[in-house]
């Protein structure tokens, strides 16, 4: 299961929770996949437009913690 930081939460369904991220999560490994599969699937979807512009945002996040690490191991 891949968890993004920027999407995260712990969400409430019938009120149980859905998941939480096991303990030795790594969030920097699990950014890094969320951002490649994302910009993969968009070309694969003939969407290149909006592949670049999430680039181009992941790139502007990628000034600050943890995205700085993650855009580097992309």
């Amino acid at each position: 299961m891949i968890y993004s930081l920027g999407g995260f939460e712990e969400e409430q369904t019938s009120g149980k929770s859905l998941c939480h991220p096991p303990a030795d999560f790594n969030h920097i490994d699990s950014e890094v996949a969320a951002i490649r599969s994302s910009l993969e699937l968009c070309a694969v979807e003939g969407l290149e437009e909006l592949a670049y512009r999430e680039a181009k945002a992941v790139k502007t996040m990628g000034v600050d913690e943890p995205y700085r690490i993650a855009v580097e191991r992309l």
